[in-house]
């Protein structure tokens, strides 16, 4: 505490003993010095200090508070808060001050931390690019930064303010503001919560928003705060995305519905003529050898139709990406071999002669065989169609030490080197569409693509008016051991004898029933049953409880799958074994229909002889 003389100039008269804590002066000091309260002030305080007691003195006030700056406190400025009142003499005169005097140089410090704190919030609420809004609970917009007007098309802060009071203004749709209030009443807090804004200008914009409740110290919600992001460009980007991921999924869909449907078509009159040529080439006794050579040369044309339609199959599989390969040593002479045969009968039609060299052809190289043929097929094939009459077609082989080239080399009309560049095009024809001579224009794409598959190059070389060569370059490699891969010509077919089993057939196809009929005619203790229907065939299980049955896919009233589906469903008909036999020869199928509960999967056109072997099989 202190008293001063209210005199001029006013005189400390009396100070506690706290005064030198406070103000770094020793009680005693101050009133021998004769010094006044004011001196031991800031320079920038002592007039406002001097004023209030100059006041005093003349009788204006009796009272004052204030807060001041000193000049000494402990060796560095401090604040002090000073209360003071006025006592007058008998005459009522007002004679000393007195009062107190308290250190607030923490809360003052503190208060202007605040003061700064506050401020650099307001720097980073203005500067930063996310939209900021803080409401009332009820939706009521307090605040908000500059992002968050021009996000909504506002030119400042204030216009927002004043032109929406409510964020349900802003919604593109009133119930998702509805939507927003209850979902953060009830979690307190919320990320990444996408609605639609609306702009001053009319347009709806997707915003993300991050927002909490804020709570008093009793717990009672205040109001709420967040940040706001436009995300309209992501999600119409994403959106760009789905729509490209939906069309692209329903063109794979259509590729492989297309393909399944073309597998079958195809494959299911093949079916007819590969499989009664092998009951033929099969039946006892044997047929005389003039009869088996041409039943014979109908299985291998049929195989070689079979071949076509895979490789047409395989153009689609290219292009999806899903071709399958299987590398090894492939003997070049013997693939080389098998194609010029194939050949042949079309070269003699129009007198052109196929010339292999020996050797280096016997190398072996790492490929696919049966794609390796396919390669060698399609460019002896253009060779050949493309070629003049009595023209010829040389095929040479070339080795390095780790690749092997084989090059087809014609005496047709040749291309220009502008035409080179289009070789290669699909469906591009380079003018052959006018011709007489078949094509797709898309046999030395799917040429090219295999090699390359195989880890190959195919390159050309021509001359116009002399001819063409094509090279096929793969890596060279050195064979297995001989008997690893011994052939023969398959298993031979038994006529067994044994207890009698029961055979259920489902398929619609009168041929293909005939088919199986003399199949398993060569098993004397099997008896057939067969149905054109998918649900009397499951009648017809269900009754009769076969030992086997063998079922189509495509069948008039149900799906053969939906078939496959109800005998695993039914207690009664779960155990018996099922074998699918389709023309559909895609893996996805076959894994597919094994996943839903078949035993087996048999791909038309059948082979007798595999289909013989299932049946003894699951027959035991």
């Amino acid at each position: 505490m202190f008293r001063e003389r209210l005199a001029d100039p006013p005189q400390l008269v009396y100070v506690s003993p706290n005064l030198e804590r406070v103000l770094g002066v020793s009680a005693e000091g101050a009133v021998a010095s004769e010094r006044f309260l004011a001196g031991l002030l800031a320079p920038d305080h002592r007039e406002a200090f001097t004023q209030g007691v100059r006041a005093a003195a003349a009788g204006k006030i009796d009272r004052w508070y204030g807060e001041y700056q000193t000049t000494s406190h402990h060796g560095s400025d401090g604040w002090v808060a000073i209360e003071a009142k006025v006592q007058s003499d008998d005459r009522g005169e007002p004679e000393y001050l007195l009062g107190y005097v308290l250190d607030v140089s923490d809360r003052v410090e503190a208060a202007g931390a605040a003061l700064e704190a506050e401020r650099r919030y307001q720097q980073l609420f203005e500067g930063v690019p996310t939209g900021m809004i803080s409401t009332t609970t009820a939706g009521r917009i307090i605040d908000a930064n500059h992002a968050m007007a021009a996000m909504l098309g506002f030119d400042s802060v204030l216009e927002f303010i004043d032109e929406t009071p409510d964020i349900g203004m802003i919604y593109a749709d009133p119930g998702e503001r509805v939507h927003f209030l209850e979902t953060i009443r009830q979690k307190g807090s919320l990320t990444d919560f996408e609605v639609r804004f609306k702009r001053t200008d009319g347009d709806e914009i997707d915003v993300a928003i991050n927002a909490r409740m804020l709570f008093d110290g009793d717990g009672a919600p205040l109001g709420l705060e967040g940040t706001v992001i436009d995300v309209t460009a992501r999600r119409r980007a994403e959106r760009e995305a789905q729509r490209a991921r939906a069309e692209a999924d329903r063109a794979n869909q259509a590729k492989s519905i297309f393909l399944s449907r073309m597998s079958h078509e195809l494959r299911t009159p093949l079916n007819s003529i590969i499989g009664f040529g092998q009951l033929l080439d099969l039946s006892q006794p044997p047929l005389d050898d003039r009869s088996r050579e041409s039943v014979r040369h109908i299985l291998k044309a049929g195989r070689h139709l079979l071949d076509l339609i895979d490789e047409a199959l395989d153009i689609a599989r290219v292009e999806a990406g899903r071709l399958n390969m299987s590398l090894e040593p492939v003997a070049t002479s013997d693939a080389l071999a098998e194609c010029v045969d194939l050949m042949r009968p079309l070269a003699a039609t129009r007198n052109i002669g196929i010339t292999i060299a020996d050797d280096p052809c016997g190398d072996h190289v790492l490929a696919d065989r049966q794609r390796l043929k396919q390669v060698f097929l399609n460019l002896l094939s253009n060779a050949v169609k493309y070629n003049q009459s009595g023209g010829r077609v040389d095929i040479t082989c070339t080795r390095t030490d780790a690749h092997l080239s084989v090059s087809f080399t014609d005496t047709g009309p040749g291309v220009t080197a502008d035409q080179l560049d289009r070789l290669f095009t699909p469906f591009d024809r380079l003018g052959a569409e006018q011709t007489d001579q078949q094509g797709t224009g898309l046999g030395l794409v799917l040429s090219r693509h295999l090699t390359e598959a195989m880890g190959g190059v195919l390159s050309v070389e021509s001359t116009p008016g002399q001819g063409s060569t094509f090279t096929v370059s793969l890596p060279r490699i050195e064979p297995h051991d001989p008997g690893d891969s011994a052939r023969t010509d398959g298993p031979s077919v038994r006529r067994s004898a044994g207890a009698q089993r029961t055979v259920l057939y489902i398929e619609d196809n009168l041929a293909n029933l005939r088919l199986i009929e003399r199949i398993l005619a060569l098993r004397p203790h099997v008896s057939l049953q067969t149905s054109m229907q998918g649900r009397l065939g499951l009648d017809l299980a269900r009754q009769h409880a076969p030992d086997l049955i063998l079922l189509d896919l495509n069948l008039p009233d149900i799906a053969g799958r939906d078939v496959l589906l109800e005998l695993r469903a039914d207690p009664a008909t779960r155990p018996i074994p099922v074998v699918v036999i389709s023309a559909d020869a895609s893996p996805g199928q076959v894994q597919r229909l094994l996943d839903a509960g078949a035993n087996g999967y048999v791909t038309k056109p059948v082979d007798v002889v595999e289909l013989l072997e299932r049946v003894d099989e699951l027959l035991g």
